[in-house]
């Protein structure tokens, strides 16, 4: 059975704070599955993420993966994540 793919049209607040996890996660070019798990348990267990579909994440890690590799991509991935968050959101950031 194959994962339903899962395309994103939009960053939301949430998908932002997690763009900001994945994105130090990435940034190594070695991905530990021991970060991926505290992404997941993070989404699961803190109330900011209450309502997030994690299934969102594989696309989100897949995008942020692709604009980090193009020249000036963290900065790219840096105005992605700032547009999505309101300025009340800046200190969760």
């Amino acid at each position: 059975m194959s994962e339903e793919k899962i395309e994103l049209t939009h960053l939301t607040v949430q998908d932002s704070l997690v763009g900001i996890m994945l994105g130090a996660m990435v940034s190594d070019n070695s991905v530990a599955r021991r970060e991926s798990d505290y992404i997941y348990f993070f989404v699961r267990h803190l109330p900011v993420f209450s309502g997030y579909d994690e299934k969102r994440i594989p696309a989100l890690k897949e995008l942020i993966t692709g604009t980090i590799k193009v020249e000036n991509g963290y900065t790219v991935y840096y105005r992605l994540v700032l547009k999505a968050l309101k300025p009340e959101h800046n200190k969760l950031a």
